[in-house]
């Protein structure tokens, strides 16, 4: 068995990529075309690219944030009128003592009060 585990251990090692050799295989040691200059960027380009991956990764969270925060107050919006109006049309109708709502905004603070009660 532990031969096996060091069989297995070997053939990781071999299959990992070779290291960088030249330094033309280097892409920071290539010259910026516009401006003559060579990278100060000293780090692999696994690093760059992982970085670069994560900042990607940071704006589609951004994304993604926005879109649930527009998706939250359109969805509030929605509920809002057509709690407006169901409670006009059946609630007021039903129970002497419920007047119509004249406002939106009364109809967010009662479902804001009714999440508070939960």
């Amino acid at each position: 068995m532990l031969k096996e585990l060091c069989q297995a251990g070997v053939e990781c090692m071999t299959d990992m990529p070779k290291p960088f050799t030249s330094r033309k295989e280097y892409p920071e040691h290539e010259e910026h075309h516009d401006r003559g200059e060579y990278s100060t960027d000293r780090r692999e380009p696994s690093m760059r690219r992982k970085e670069h991956e994560e900042h990607s990764w940071l704006e589609g969270s951004y994304k993604a944030i926005a879109v649930t925060v527009l998706t939250f107050l359109f969805s509030i919006l929605i509920l809002s009128f057509v709690g407006k109006f169901l409670w006009n049309v059946s609630v007021v109708q039903m129970f002497t003592i419920a007047r119509p709502v004249e406002s939106v905004w009364q109809i967010i603070a009662l479902m804001l009060l009714l999440s508070l009660l939960r």
